[in-house]
């Protein structure tokens, strides 16, 4: 298809106008991650998010703002891949988790969310310490990756290990709204806001 001509030559052009192993390659990787990621290749895809954290702490140091977008990407490939199981969907070159407490795996079997990689979950904790370092400015994504944490073990059913993530994205995301709010209007005609975290029902 078109896209699957467009993505390798976007990743050639990156390569061509930044170099390989420059950070600014980071968004085009993860554009193309993603792609291969909703076409099911989660191993392409994951492989490509660990060369962009790769290129981050090798340029930029390991605790750098750029590696959270692919780290929690990369964590998502997991959960995406358990989805995708959940609806039939056949993935390509899955490497795939156990589906039964055995250890066991059956191509044809649904996932045990149990058994999610625990790449997935080092990704985010790594991704959480970074942002917890970062200025107020990088709250909002500090909020949104103690959800996706939280929700990373809620869906392995582990509420006691979530809990406390959701109780933290709460408390900041409470204190992001009540600054906001004392904040003077930028503008007549301010942009509809979107919903607040933990404000509305969720799968």
């Amino acid at each position: 298809t078109g896209t699957e001509r467009t993505v390798p030559s976007l990743l050639q052009l990156g390569d061509r106008v930044y170099g390989r192993r420059d950070p600014r390659q980071v968004p085009i990787l993860c554009f193309a991650a993603s792609w291969h990621g909703d076409i099911g290749d989660f191993i392409t895809a994951r492989a490509i998010y660990r060369h962009a954290v790769d290129i981050v702490d090798r340029k930029l140091g390991p605790n750098d703002l750029a590696a959270v977008e692919p780290l929690r990407a990369l964590a998502g490939t997991y959960t995406q891949e358990l989805y995708f199981s959940t609806i039939g969907v056949k993935t390509q070159a899955r490497e795939r988790q156990p589906t039964d407490a055995d250890g066991t795996s059956n191509e044809q079997k649904q996932m045990n969310p149990r058994y999610l990689g625990t790449e997935g979950e080092r990704a985010l904790e790594r991704a959480v310490k970074i942002l917890e370092a970062q200025p107020p400015t990088a709250h909002d994504t500090l909020v949104a990756t103690l959800i996706q944490t939280g929700d990373w073990h809620q869906i392995k059913d582990l509420p006691e290990k979530a809990l406390p993530y959701y109780r933290r994205a709460a408390a900041l995301n409470a204190t992001l709204v009540a600054a906001k709010m004392t904040e003077p209007a930028a503008g007549a005609t301010a942009a509809p806001a979107e919903p607040e975290p933990l404000s509305f029902p969720v799968r």
